[in-house]
């Protein structure tokens, strides 16, 4: 009875693990940077795999806690855990099941993890290649450059902000090599919300700034004799409890 059980459970999973790696199979050059602003894993693999496949997330559901863990405990569900085994295996079911190895692989990149730990993370369905991460990486930053473009067209904030990079502890030890860090400075633009052509005119701008006075200490930046008064019954009332501040005013 348990062999006949295990076989059409099994079946049923086969069969349902074709839809799951539909739903989450996505291209890396379709990934793109309002992609991944918006994604979500835990919403995204409740409303589309979860329904897909009820009898694959009960089984883990049920593995991955008691019984009496999943009645009393209301904090920790392991619907993560759950969502994330599921990618594995959908991964391994079909290479381009990338909806969660994607943007996970960006995560571990950004946050500096090593080229080692990553192709480790890949050979268990978790990541996607190295070389593959490079691809990806280096047609977001087309689009970003696509975008930048457009949004240079119209009204834009343009601001400048700096970038350490660290080279990995394996370069080769040479005159030449680059260095273990290194600085540079980049640019930033910002598209303008609600804003228009004659607001950010450059001339006005310049002729405020050349009729400007210079700044003074006594009169523009040292606080007044009101402003120096501190409050001592508010500070007391926002510090202590009303009733201790109540007594000590009275």
């Amino acid at each position: 009875m348990q062999s006949h059980a295990i076989t059409s459970v099994t079946k049923t999973i086969y069969d349902k693990m074709d839809h799951v790696k539909a739903a989450l199979q996505i291209t890396l050059d379709s990934i793109m940077p309002d992609f991944l602003m918006s994604w979500d894993m835990n919403s995204f693999m409740s409303a589309n795999v979860d329904p897909e496949s009820p009898i694959l997330c009960q089984i883990l559901g049920a593995a991955m806690q008691t019984e009496r863990g999943a009645k009393e405990n209301k904090i920790k569900d392991g619907s993560t855990a759950c969502h994330a085994v599921v990618t594995q295996l959908a991964k391994q079911h079909s290479n381009q099941s990338n909806y969660f190895t994607a943007p996970f692989t960006l995560s571990l990149w950004t946050s500096g993890a090593s080229r080692q730990t990553i192709e480790a993370l890949h050979r268990c369905s978790l990541c996607i290649s190295f070389p593959l991460l490079l691809n990806l990486i280096n047609n977001l930053a087309k689009h970003c450059l696509e975008r930048v473009s457009q949004i240079a067209q119209g009204p834009h904030l343009m601001c400048y902000d700096n970038i350490n990079i660290s080279t990995s502890i394996f370069v080769e030890q040479r005159s030449s090599a680059p260095a273990k860090v290194q600085s540079g400075t980049f640019t930033i633009l910002y598209k303008v919300h609600s804003g228009s052509l004659e607001q950010m005119r450059l001339a006005p701008m310049l002729q405020r700034a050349q009729n400007m006075t210079d700044l003074h200490f006594n009169s523009d930046i040292r606080p007044t004799s009101d402003q120096q008064l501190l409050p001592v019954p508010a500070v007391m009332i926002l510090s202590f409890p009303f009733s201790i501040a109540s007594e000590a005013c009275s």
